[in-house]
């Protein structure tokens, strides 16, 4: 998903309640910058983001944020 000021999110999953905003990077060394996207996106969607999850090729769980998690993508498809 991508605004039109800019702001962009690889995948936004809507349920009832709110939204879960992932972002995919392909990093082995996944850093905070890498959640930038995930950052002040509230902001412009009408529910709350329920979790904010950066999908990469990082072998290690990881806070990112106050409420970003990085999860490694072969746990997540697992």
């Amino acid at each position: 998903m991508r605004s039109s000021d800019g702001h962009e999110v690889d995948l936004l999953i809507a349920t009832e309640v709110g939204y879960i905003a992932i972002e995919i990077e392909k990093s082995k060394a996944v850093r905070p910058v890498d959640a930038k996207h995930l950052r002040d996106l509230e902001d412009i969607l009408d529910k709350p983001i329920l979790h904010k999850i950066v999908i990469s090729n990082d072998l290690n769980m990881k806070k990112l944020g106050e409420d970003i998690r990085a999860i490694p993508a072969v746990k997540f498809l697992t």
